[in-house]
């Protein structure tokens, strides 16, 4: 992983809890800044998540699911292994 730009590292805990298990090789500061960037990023997907599944249940519709939350960001840092460039 180069960087922890979102576009780079967004469905790493996606991956991770539907099965992944092979590595993600970065620098010790990419996997601190990827971490800081998945776990807002979860925190918005939940919140988006829950305001979606109020409109959807008055539309009687499926309410739509966060594609990973912080509890699948925590587990997905174990992928990091952290190289020193």
């Amino acid at each position: 992983l180069s960087h922890a730009h979102l576009d780079h590292v967004g469905l790493i805990p996606r991956l991770v809890k539907e099965g992944f298990s092979g590595a993600v090789v970065t620098t010790p500061p990419t996997a601190q800044i990827a971490k800081v960037i998945l776990t807002d990023s979860a925190h918005i997907q939940v919140e988006e998540a829950a305001y979606r599944a109020r409109k959807a249940r008055r539309r009687g519709e499926r309410a739509p699911s966060p594609l990973y939350d912080v509890g699948d960001v925590l587990d997905s840092l174990d992928a990091f292994h952290r190289r020193v460039s």
